[in-house]
């Protein structure tokens, strides 16, 4: 008698399902992602594209270690070892979850330690310093990357960032500020931020040059800059607005050329989000220069 198929391969498929459960776990035995938290999300489908953005992450540095055992040649193996590191530490940006953080340091220390030539190793050693809030270190690190490749553009932006922000040295900061600009006038915020610094100096002339040039660059690049992430669209839109009130104050000050103040004063209530923002804006202009403003609704 011919027994059905089902009772003839009854191990078959319990062993099948063995047999897999032990490759993933072979497989994805060193992340440990799966156990972290869900991430913060307001609706599916950003739950959908983190999860996904996590996966892919995964995927290359999984990709970056083979080619690493693949390749023979000691230099490019090198920036391999650096590239993994970088994954990683996007992998941290997505999931926030710290381990992911001690392997991207773990990987950029070999790469420095293998080739201490290379000033991008040490401009990403400052990004993850200014990750962990060492900002001393962090500083030390663009600073070695500067010194190797003095118009290194992204290096010299973070530390006028860092300079600023972090380490509440504005006068350090301009002079890193100047250096972006000389090199890249159309790096978004560096303008804004020197046009800031130079105003609280005295430098109204040079600040109301930088105000101009940043929203400039806001007009001409915004969609250059969202496509190559360069930068957000929240510090694009604060960068704008916030230059236009600067300039409408600087008009409001001289009592002249009150047609522009006007008009960037309207574009700073047209950009604010914030109604609060707005009715202080009103009250500063009426008590410091007598000046009404016409209600502008909020650019939707």
């Amino acid at each position: 008698m011919i027994q059905p198929a089902i009772f003839k391969d009854r191990w078959f498929y319990p062993m099948l399902f063995l047999v897999w459960s032990s490759i993933l776990l072979v497989r994805f035995s060193d992340f440990k992602y799966t156990k972290r938290p869900i991430p913060p999300t307001t609706n599916e489908q950003a739950l959908q594209q983190s999860i996904h953005q996590g996966t892919t992450l995964i995927d290359n540095i999984r990709d970056l270690q083979e080619s690493y055992h693949r390749e023979e040649r000691k230099s490019e193996k090198i920036h391999i070892l650096h590239n993994i590191g970088i994954t990683y530490y996007h992998l941290y940006k997505t999931r926030r979850t710290p381990h992911f953080l001690d392997s991207t340091f773990h990987y950029f220390v070999a790469s420095l330690e293998s080739k201490p030539s290379i000033p991008r190793f040490y401009f990403n050693m400052g990004r993850l310093f200014t990750e962990k809030r060492d900002h001393r270190t962090a500083q030390t690190y663009y600073q070695q990357s500067i010194a190797i490749d003095s118009n290194y553009l992204d290096a010299l932006h973070n530390l006028g960032t860092l300079t600023y922000f972090e380490l509440k040295k504005p006068s350090e900061a301009k002079i890193y500020f100047s250096r972006v600009i000389a090199i890249a006038s159309t790096q978004p915020l560096t303008s804004y931020l020197l046009g800031k610094i130079c105003l609280d100096e005295g430098e109204v002339d040079r600040a109301e040059i930088n105000f101009k040039r940043e929203i400039d660059n806001y007009n001409n690049h915004r969609d250059r800059y969202l496509k190559k992430q360069i930068a957000s669209s929240h510090i694009l839109d604060l960068s704008m607005r916030n230059s236009h009130l600067e300039l409408a104050r600087i008009y409001a000050q001289r009592g002249s050329n009150l047609e522009q103040m006007q008009y960037h004063i309207k574009m700073y209530m047209g950009f604010e989000p914030y109604p609060e923002k707005r009715t202080a804006i009103t009250k500063e202009f009426e008590k410091k220069w007598n000046i009404t403003l016409r209600k502008v609704e909020k650019k939707s």
